[in-house]
């Protein structure tokens, strides 16, 4: 999300209308946060309700939680403290 970082306490939310085959033959470019289409759009937003015509697959960190026509997320006000390796890695003369 290229987005992410660009408001403290905002989550980058993207919305993307064009298909799955564009999707697919720009893989590269979605993950590094470089897709551009005139159909994707980005919001910066501390909470969002997601809606559906009807029930679809839901998963959390790739554990199926089911089907939902509606969820809920947001930004939490509680913060975790994480170690960030790649510095290390960086750093290190035998990276």
């Amino acid at each position: 999300m290229p987005y992410a970082l660009e408001k403290p306490g905002y989550m980058n939310l993207r919305v993307v209308e064009t298909s799955v085959p564009k999707i697919v033959a720009n893989l590269g470019k979605v993950w590094k946060g470089e897709f551009e289409d005139p159909k994707l759009f980005d919001y910066l937003v501390t909470k969002v309700r997601l809606e559906s015509d009807g029930p679809m697959p839901l998963q959390l960190g790739g554990d199926p939680e089911g089907y939902r026509d509606s969820i809920l997320v947001g930004v939490s006000s509680q913060t975790v403290d994480v170690l960030d390796y790649r510095k290390e890695l960086q750093a290190s003369p035998n990276a």
